[in-house]
């Protein structure tokens, strides 16, 4: 361990020394068992994200003869430029800033970027340059996008799904097919919890209880960090509710009681199959469970299926839920407290926006 004397002098006395004052010097990194108590707090699509971006950074770095960590103001400012008139979607450490007119990332991505570099900083104990005139390359890059009508300029919203694309899903089922019970099921339950799609695939068939008054599912919700019981009422939800007891029946009906609720599906009917590489090891989960890429593939399949058009994802029933609520008349506060956000969440702000615009418009009483 490292010690350093420090001597101080009192106010007006000539340079007379007090005691030495030991100082600890910070440790050099954390342990691997630390670190990794840390990254368990952090979710792993953002370390993923933040990993990319720091890479990406580095690399610049190198082909352009700037130091990444400490890095000065004029690295950032110059990084941020980089990433709004020069990057293409393959990134090529080699383009040089040339003024050419270049796809540049979305200023989303860009800020995203400057949070991994200021993570990296953190981690390492270091100061973060300012930000103030990198911020406002971005500003200026926003305004620049927004007269040009770019797409980047806009916030990419998940497509929301509606009640009435659900029940298109709901009542277009091939119910002898196994896979487009379970499809059925996973977009239906996802919509009525609200989960994202981590959520959603990690529900075993034990989480669900079929009570007199309808489903109670528990979920672990990543989020927040904790489980929750949601109860699904029939009296409000009987078609859905039928349509995850359907599919109950069908897991019962192949021999699997226990274990994930969505499970894999061969193509020949085979409910929770493991995949095999060219030299016949098993991969995927050892149960079976959908992964949630698989997950994200039954969601557009089942909208595709049903003949309904758009980019559906797992965000779009988040998305849904909450529009669908605020049409239904439920506030704020019904709606977080139902979907299991935080009340003061800006993200549920968003997917209210879809239905305010239209129930609290000013022409009511006004136009003609």
């Amino acid at each position: 361990m490292t010690y350093s004397t420090e001597l101080e002098t009192v106010p007006g006395r000539q340079s007379e020394p007090l005691t030495g004052v030991v100082v600890e010097s910070p440790e050099a990194a954390l342990s691997p068992l630390a670190q990794a108590a840390v990254d368990a707090g952090t979710s792993a699509s953002t370390q993923r994200a933040y990993a990319h971006d720091w890479g990406r950074f580095e690399e610049w770095c190198a082909v352009n003869g700037r130091t990444p960590l400490p890095a000065s103001e004029t690295t950032l400012i110059e990084h941020v430029t980089y990433l709004a008139k020069v990057i293409i979607p393959n990134f090529d450490p080699e383009v040089k800033l040339t003024g050419n007119e270049v796809r540049g990332l979305s200023p989303r991505s860009i800020k995203r970027a400057m949070a991994a570099i200021a993570s990296q900083h953190a981690e390492n104990g270091l100061p973060m340059p300012s930000r103030k005139k990198a911020l406002a390359v971005i500003k200026g890059y926003e305004e620049e996008l927004s007269l040009a009508k770019d797409p980047r300029a806009k916030k990419q919203r998940a497509q929301a799904v509606t009640r009435e694309g659900l029940r298109t899903i709901h009542d277009s089922t091939d119910p002898t097919q196994p896979s487009a019970l379970r499809d059925r099921a996973l977009v239906l339950l996802g919509f009525v919890l609200r989960a994202r799609i981590s959520e959603l695939v990690a529900i075993d068939i034990g989480d669900i209880e079929n009570t007199d008054r309808g489903l109670l599912v528990s979920v672990y919700r990543r989020k927040i960090r904790k489980h929750t019981e949601k109860a699904i009422p029939r009296e409000y939800a009987p078609e859905m509710i039928d349509a995850v007891l359907a599919w109950i029946a069908a897991l019962a009906a192949a021999g699997r009681t226990a274990g994930p609720l969505f499970p894999r599906i061969h193509k020949d009917g085979q409910i929770g199959y493991q995949t095999a590489t060219k030299g016949r090891i098993p991969s995927g989960d050892p149960t079976g469970r959908l992964s949630t890429d698989g997950a994200r593939r039954v969601i557009r399949r089942a909208f595709l299926r049903a003949g309904i058009p758009g980019d559906f994802t797992g965000h779009s029933l988040c998305r849904g839920f909450a529009t669908e609520a605020r049409f239904a008349g439920f506030d704020k506060i019904d709606i977080t407290r139902g979907g299991d956000w935080h009340p003061e969440s800006a993200a549920v702000d968003g997917y209210i926006e879809d239905a305010d615009r239209w129930i609290y418009n000013v022409l009511k009483g006004i136009g003609f």
